[in-house]
């Protein structure tokens, strides 16, 4: 009986060993979990923060663009309204040297 129990007793020590084991294992694996679920959410954090960043920058340049456009237009509008302002400046000076004359 004396070899059953010492192999018992090894069987006991074995299996305690075992569950320890297993406990740290597991243990492990959630404290891993817990590090890999802190890593995805700041990487998803900084990923959101980018894309809000680009979008911005995105419409801050379709607006200047935008506005780039409007002015060149508004410009080109101007064009004929100075031209003819500067011709009919043109004529009274002619007209006031005709008088003058």
């Amino acid at each position: 009986m004396g070899l059953q129990t010492q192999a018992t007793a090894s069987q006991r020590q074995t299996l305690n060993l075992l569950s320890q084991e297993d406990l740290e294992l597991s243990q492990s694996k959630k404290c891993f979990e817990r590090k890999y679920q802190a890593v995805e959410e700041t990487y998803e954090k900084d990923l959101t923060e980018k894309e809000n960043s680009c979008q911005i920058r995105v419409a801050e340049m379709v607006s200047k663009d935008e506005m780039d456009k409007m002015f060149l237009q508004r410009e080109a509008e101007d064009r004929p309204r100075t031209s003819a302002v500067e011709e009919e400046i043109q004529q009274l000076i002619r007209v006031k040297r005709q008088l003058q004359v």
